[in-house]
C-alpha cells in the first residue's frame, strides 16, 4: 500500500458583480488539508468601492474578523494562510460592489492536502 500523496489545487471564485450589487459565491473544497493562500484581484476602477471577503463554512479567513472586508484598486494581493479545510465543505467569497460599474472580481484559494 502506497502512502497518500499530498497535492496542491487552486479553487477559483470569480464573478462579474453588477453595479451596486452584492453576491456570495461558493465552491466545494476539493481536498482535506490546508488553505495556504488566498489571492484577490481588484481591477482598476474598483477605487476602494468593491469589498471582498473569503472564508469556508462559517469561518471568515481574509480578513479574519466577521463582517469585515478588503477594499482595494488595481491590486492583486496574496494573503498567506494556514487554515485547515475539509473536502466538500464550502469555500466562499462575498463581494459587495459599491461602484457605479460592474466589476470582475477573482478570488483564488490554494489548497494543499489529500483527496480523502
Amino acid at each position: 500500500m502506497q502512502p497518500r500523496v499530498e497535492i496542491t489545487k487552486q479553487v477559483p471564485l470569480a464573478y462579474t458583480v453588477p453595479a451596486t450589487h452584492r453576491v456570495k459565491i461558493a465552491e466545494l473544497c476539493p481536498l482535506t488539508g490546508r488553505a495556504t493562500s488566498v489571492t484577490m484581484h481588484f481591477p482598476d476602477g474598483c477605487t476602494g468601492l468593491v469589498h471582498v471577503a473569503f472564508g469556508h463554512s462559517d469561518k471568515w479567513v481574509a480578513p479574519s474578523e466577521i463582517n469585515t472586508f478588503i477594499s482595494l484598486n488595481d491590486a492583486t494581493p496574496v494573503f498567506p494562510t494556514n487554515e485547515p479545510v475539509v473536502r466538500n465543505e464550502y469555500l466562499w467569497a462575498e463581494i459587495r460592489n459599491g461602484s457605479a460599474n460592474p466589476q470582475p472580481i477573482s478570488v483564488i484559494v490554494t489548497i494543499e492536502g489529500r483527496e480523502e
